[in-house]
């Protein structure tokens, strides 16, 4: 009988990265894009980094979000007269800078009064943008860049989605207009009257009518004429709006954040000298959206646990590497009895081939359960790849702080859980065998609750072998 120990469950909480905080630059190979990265040890670390390298140390006024959950920075972004940084609700770190106004981000429940009463100390001027929710408090962020830059052109409408909305994130560099958001329908019914207030010449849909519906954007306009910013995928959606955004914006850098790790980037778009990609986890296809924006270097958002180095160069020259597969070493014939010897990793195939049978007992499982099959999502996929090999690196089957930020970004409502486990053999034992039943066994122990969601829809699975030829296993569970 095989005997296999699951080990560590892993459910991804929240942490912080361990960076080094400020600009770090990296020769390109001729012809590829120069690029450097953003970065510090936290999410407010690196908000600083991001508001000192586009906006120096002279900030007429800086608006502060929270770190928590900084969505309400998007539509801040917008305004384009200060950086965007974020607090963790204990300390406010301006990074030594001064400004003459400061501007928070929602209630207190957001931005605690604790932050407002550091803010006044510092001798500036303190005022606070909030509203009853986050939708509320988009509309009076909307008010304030129409006392900052007059009567829009464009509103900009985009369904909150609580963990941030990857158009919003593309959008924040547009200049012509505010965002504002909806949840529902009785928050899509009040846009009628924001875009009235606000007095704008037209409403624009971020991404396709899967996100925001046709009805909900010519219920907004009320008349007024509609527009959809939009693509196959939240890739193609921020290369459409970079597009249009180009012409709004001075500078030819082109700032690259994670399509799924968004946290990090909520604060770029009020970067004044570029506009906003997004990565997959390979990097693919940024090189060539990057050339037609006439892009002269990438600035990347955030440090290696949310943007890889293997991501960033792939983004940078075009090359994208294909996923390693372990080596199958041909074993030579032994004589009987054979000495008991730690499994290889031939003795189980490809990582492609383990991970194949974990998508096999999670469908199975579910198709008992009534939940219905899982499909396989490849940007999850090489998330879940990269935190396996590391922990095959490490030889440890624990999240880093990085990578427990970077999931943190794609948590709930879209995806509950990142679960995973350690396999090892001993002896003689043949870990081929059972290969699906044990997998099932060990999925009905650490994930029963995630396996019969019916919310669920997806899933990305990741397989790294040890040296001794045991392996690491993540998979996430998305809807």
């Amino acid at each position: 009988m095989v005997r296999r120990r699951a080990i560590a469950g892993l459910v991804a909480g929240v942490g912080s990265a361990a960076l080094i905080a400020g600009v770090g630059a990296v020769p390109a190979v001729a012809g590829d894009l120069p690029f450097e990265r953003l970065a510090g040890p936290s999410g407010v670390e690196t908000s600083i980094a991001v508001a000192k390298h586009t906006w120096g140390a002279d900030w007429k006024v800086v608006y502060v979000a929270s770190n928590r959950n900084p969505v309400d920075a998007l539509p801040a972004a917008t305004i384009g007269d200060g950086p965007v940084v974020l607090t963790d609700g204990k300390s406010l770190n301006l990074g030594g800078v001064k400004p003459g106004k400061i501007v928070l981000l929602g209630g207190t429940g957001a931005v605690p009064q604790g932050i407002e009463d550091q803010a006044k100390a510092t001798g500036a001027e303190v005022i606070r943008l909030k509203g009853a929710d986050r939708n509320a408090t988009a509309a009076e962020i909307a008010k304030q860049w129409v006392k900052v830059n007059g009567t829009p052109k464009n509103v900009y409408v985009t369904k909150n989605v609580g963990s941030g909305s990857p158009d919003a994130v593309a959008a924040s560099v547009l200049r012509d207009g505010p965002i504002v958001t909806f949840t529902n329908d009785v928050s899509a019914n009040a846009l009628a009257g924001i875009v009235s207030e606000l007095k704008a010449e037209k409403v624009t849909a971020l991404g396709g009518t899967g996100v925001v519906s046709d009805a909900v954007v010519n219920s907004a306009a009320a008349g007024k004429a509609t527009a959809r910013l939009a693509g196959a995928n939240r890739y193609e959606t921020a290369f459409a709006i970079a597009q249009y955004a180009k012409a709004q914006k001075s500078g030819s850098n082109v700032y690259l954040a994670s399509g799924t790790a968004l946290k990090d980037a909520m604060v770029a778009g009020a970067a004044k000298d570029g506009i906003i990609l997004l990565s997959p986890a390979n990097g693919e296809g940024v090189k060539a959206k990057a050339d037609t924006l006439g892009a002269a270097k990438l600035i990347v958002i955030g440090g290696t646990g949310v943007m890889p180095d293997r991501t960033v160069r792939a983004a940078a020259t075009g090359v994208i590497p294909q996923p390693a597969q372990p080596a199958q070493p041909t074993q030579p014939a032994q004589p009987k009895p054979q000495p008991k010897q730690q499994p290889q990793p031939s003795d189980l195939g490809s990582a492609g081939q383990e991970e194949a049978t974990i998508l096999q007992g999670i469908n199975e499982l579910r198709v008992m359960g009534l939940a219905g099959e899982l499909t396989r999502d490849s940007q999850l996929d090489a998330f879940a790849r990269d935190i396996s090999a590391d922990m095959a690196k490490r030889n440890e089957a624990k999240l880093t702080p990085e990578q427990e930020k970077a999931f943190d970004a794609i948590r709930p409502p879209k995806c509950p859980s990142l679960t995973g486990w350690e396999m090892t053999w001993s002896g003689d034992e043949n870990p081929g065998k059972n290969g699906v039943g044990h997998v099932k066994e060990i999925m009905k122990r650490i994930s029963p609750k995630r396996l019969y969601d019916k919310r669920l829809k997806t899933v990305g699975i990741g397989v790294a072998f040890r040296t001794d030829g045991g392996s690491f296993a993540n998979y996430i569970f998305c809807g």
